[in-house]
């Protein structure tokens, strides 16, 4: 069954007014110094253009499709990219939806009105706004240049940032709508120029709140039918796409249905048979109790339905972040295709919008802009410049294409021009709906002359791409994993991943696919490309693959499932920070290189998530930047042949490089010897070949241990051992009989590491000097590097410090402390003068008495000879 295929048809009436809107929509210049060019009935970039807006703008160019001037509402440019004469300070704004829109006088070729749309940063802070205005530009002025020769005149002193235009359809001229609050405004332009009293009709939602001023408006080609955008953003996020009825005689509105809520609508565009509207819209989701804008959506509505809401179908759903709130413009141009913007280098494509659903043929960011930036408007044109009124059947090359007159107005006659001038004869017909065999494949500019009983001739123009039946392959199998759990054969397929074995490199070709061949011929029920679950294992489904819809070849595919595919967390690689920087980046082909150990001739590719790496979605190319202490989930795809193998889950460690220090040990003949690498370390490889963190030596000598933390991520530490010298005392310095006795051990060398005790090595001190030692036997250790030791025992001697000789039984006598270990020595006792008052024996005590005579309370000397050696001290004596 052939397929309808309705047209955007740009018209010039031939009587009562110039050649207006062949190629007059021809050029285009948006967004950042943004532009193109159509007047060959395709998108050629443009990068001469001086414009930057953040959303609305006109151009305008001559029949032939030169450029004349353009606008951003504000700012006029003309042909050669310099500001007009007076061409500055417009009412318009950069940031208002639609804020300009140039229109000419149907009498006078040299003028032309600028209407320029209000805006809703004008209201803010305590503001007026701007109202709705136009200015007269007349070329006449510098040589046709052009000067602005009356600039800002007011129509309405509030309005918002809507306006469009449709011709009268009866040669008098164009009808400029805006719309206000809850009215819209219908001004008549003329040769006699702007009828400032406009067709006013209260419809349609009140907009009180200048946030809400925003959004577009468009005319339906045919000018019978208006689309209104209603985004708003106050008090809370929502929205609707309302249509009205137009009267093209009268400028009223009215029969207002609102076809769509609850998003943030902004775009809207009728197709050139007026037949569908297309719509973009940000999703609202709920975060924290706030409404907030999600993705950008495209959508499209037919509007011979008799429930249009119900039609909506979804076109598009753009999968990155938007910048902002708004969804972007939509527009339709000369190539009779409609345009879609929103920030990015790239325009999105509605290549078929006189079609239904997939047949629309829409293709994300297929229009580079050579490094320019779109934003979220696109030029606005008098909506009437796109009218179609047929329709064309057999695009394919050797088919005989059909072209079929569809309008309700009544015509005296036509006369069709194919553009084909090798066809001779045929190249012309004067049929309603005539055939005709095209030459060959390529471009043809078809022109059709009308003329209409009761309204104005016109001529449309039409470019008619012929192509050949794309050359693909018959069959193909697609094999895919399966991850899920359950090896059910069942699992998503991405299907565009057969797009490059279908279509052999032809990046024009495009695909669709379908469960049987019944929904491919009708061209409905398409699949979804990106997640497609398939409904058994080898099930067998359809690719249509074209350039244009009609013109197309089938391809068989088989889905296939690899059983037992998931590996699930297959290993935890390490991968190192060398100079222990805040971030380290992981070189996928090194961690390529690690898995083809393991599989070997595959191709092997990365992922954030199983799902990407099930779909083949976004797969990591360039090196990632990871932090330390972050341990990246990373998922890889193991194909052979292009064909699912496995897939897998890696833990992927940043480890730092080991931070070590050479050591000094000491060997000890009388006691085992280890050497401890320390912890910490993954791995470790001695000199002698073991790993483990510590070794046993069994003799002296140099040492080295490679610790790791992970593959390429080592260092070496070089281990001395050096082996322990003997111990031996020099000197004990004993100060005792004293208040505070003490004890110092000199030894005769003082290398290696040495410890001192003074009971016998129960207990040892770093410090070879001992305070408050009490009177007694003392074992005295010295070691060395815990290894060798020496000891040896000394006395420490002590006495009372007092003693009260009044008996009752407490210290009533004094004598020296151990007096068992200086029972050879000689103690006198002396008064502060030297007299000697009494001589004792180590094992004697004193009463305090000299001659039988307690002596005075007071202190005394004492002196103690033994072996050669005397010591001195003192004492008291107390009642």
């Amino acid at each position: 069954m052939m397929r309808k295929y309705h047209y955007i048809l740009i018209f010039t009436t031939f009587i009562s007014v110039p050649l207006l809107a062949q190629r007059e929509a021809a050029n285009w210049f948006f967004g950042d110094r943004a532009g193109l060019n159509f007047k060959q009935g395709f998108p050629v970039v443009l990068t001469n253009g001086r414009l930057s807006t953040t959303e609305g703008c006109s151009t305008v160019s001559e029949a032939n499709g030169d450029l004349l001037f353009y606008t951003d509402g504000s700012t006029v440019w003309n042909k050669n990219h310099s500001i007009m004469s007076n061409g500055e300070n417009l009412k318009g704004d950069l940031s208002s939806s639609q804020s300009a829109l140039i229109v000419p006088n149907i009498s006078n070729p040299d003028l032309y009105y600028i209407f320029t749309a209000d805006v809703a940063q004008s209201y803010f802070n305590g503001g007026n706004g701007n109202g709705f205005n136009y200015s007269i530009v007349d070329l006449s002025f510098n040589g046709g240049l052009g000067k602005v020769t009356s600039k800002n005149i007011n129509l309405l002193a509030q309005g918002s940032e809507k306006v469009s235009a449709v011709s009268a359809m009866d040669g008098s001229g164009f009808w400029v709508v805006t719309q206000a609050k809850n009215s819209f405004y219908s001004y008549k332009v003329n040769g006699n120029g702007v009828n400032t009293t406009p067709v006013v009709s209260v419809v349609g939602p009140n907009i009180t709140n200048f946030s809400n001023i925003r959004g577009c408006i468009k005319i339906a080609p045919n000018g019978k039918k208006i689309a209104v955008s209603h985004p708003v953003f106050q008090p809370n996020l929502e929205g609707s796409i309302n249509i009205f009825d137009f009267n093209v005689n009268t400028g009223v509105i009215n029969n207002e249905e609102v076809i769509a809520t609850g998003r943030i609508f902004y775009g809207v565009e009728f197709s050139s048979n007026s037949k569908w509207l297309y719509a973009s819209g940000m999703l609202i989701e709920n975060e924290d109790g706030f409404s907030v804008a999600t993705n950008a959506e495209l959508y499209q509505y037919d509007l011979e339905s008799s429930n249009i809401m119900r039609t909506e179908y979804l076109i598009n759903s753009y999968s990155e972040d938007i910048l902002g709130e708004l969804a972007g413009a939509l527009q339709i141009a000369f190539d009779k295709r409609i345009y879609h913007s929103i920030t990015n280098n790239k325009l999105s494509v509605i290549r078929e919008p006189n079609l239904p659903n997939v047949s629309s043929d829409y293709r994300e960011y297929s229009i580079d802009l050579d490094g320019r930036l779109a934003r979220f408007g696109l030029p606005s044109y008098i909506q009437s410049s796109f009218e179609s009124i047929f329709t064309i059947e057999s695009l394919c090359f050797n088919d005989t294409t059909q072209f079929i007159i569809e309008t309700n107005d009544a015509i005296q006659s036509v006369s069709w021009n194919f553009g084909d001038p090798s066809t001779g004869i045929n190249n012309t017909s004067t049929l309603l709906n005539p055939i005709h065999a095209f030459s060959g494949i390529g471009i043809f500019e078809v022109i059709l002359n009308v003329d209409f009983i009761n309204r104005e001739s016109k001529t449309y123009i039409e470019f008619v791409e012929i192509n050949e039946v794309p050359v693909t392959l018959n069959n193909i199998i697609l094999t895919q994993c399966d991850v899920d759990g359950n090896d059910d054969g069942i699992t998503l397929f991405n299907l565009s991943e057969v797009k490059p074995m279908i279509d052999l490199n032809n990046e024009d070709l495009q695909i669709t696919y379908f469960r049987s061949l019944q929904d491919l011929q009708s061209n409905e029920n398409a699949l979804n490309k990106d997640a497609y679950e398939n409904e058994f294992n080898n099930q067998v489904i359809f690719a249509k693959a074209f350039e244009n819809v009609e013109c197309f070849s089938v391809t068989e595919i088989t889905l296939n499932v690899t059983p037992f595919s998931d590996l699930g967390t297959y290993s935890e690689m390490f991968i190192c920070n060398p100079n222990n920087t805040d971030d380290t980046t992981l070189n996928f082909d090194i961690v390529r290189a690690q898995l083809l150990q393991d599989f070997s001739n595959t191709d092997i590719t990365f992922y954030g998530s199983e799902n990407d790496a099930l779909l083949e979605n976004n797969e990591l190319i360039d090196d990632l930047i990871l932090t330390n202490s972050q341990t990246q989930e990373l998922f890889f795809r193991v194909e052979e042949l292009n064909a699912c193998n496995s897939i897998g889950r890696l833990e992927i460690r940043v480890v730092s490089k080991p931070i070590v220090q050479d050591q000094v040990t000491v060997f000890c003949s009388n006691r085992d010897n280890i050497l401890d690498a320390g912890n910490g370390f993954m791995s470790y490889l001695w000199s002698t070949g073991e790993t483990t963190r510590t070794i046993q030596i069994e003799q002296q000598g140099e040492y080295w241990v490679e610790v790791s933390h992970g593959a390429d991520c080592s260092d070496t530490i070089h281990i001395s051992s050096l082996l322990s010298k003997e111990i031996e005392i020099d000197n004990i310095i004993i100060n005792d009989f004293r208040s505070d006795n003490s004890i110092i051990i000199l030894l005769k060398n003082y290398d290696g590491v040495l410890k001192y005790s003074i009971d016998g090595g129960q207990t040892f001190f770093s410090n070879n000097r001992f305070d408050n030692v009490a009177p007694g036997l003392y074992n005295l250790v010295v070691t060395r590097d815990d290894c060798n030791t020496t000891s040896e025992t000394i006395l420490v001697g002590g006495f009372p410090k007092y003693f009260t000789p009044n008996g009752d039984g407490y210290h009533d006598t004094w004598q020296l402390k151990k007096p068992e270990f200086f029972k050879d020595a000689k103690i006198e006792i002396y008064d502060r003068f030297g007299k000697v008052l009494k001589t004792l024996k180590a094992f004697e005590s004193w009463d305090g008495k000299v001659e039988g005579v307690l002596v005075t309370p007071t202190d005394y000397w004492f002196s103690i000879k033994q072996n050669q050696k005397i010591a001195f001290g003192h004492f008291s004596l107390k009642l």
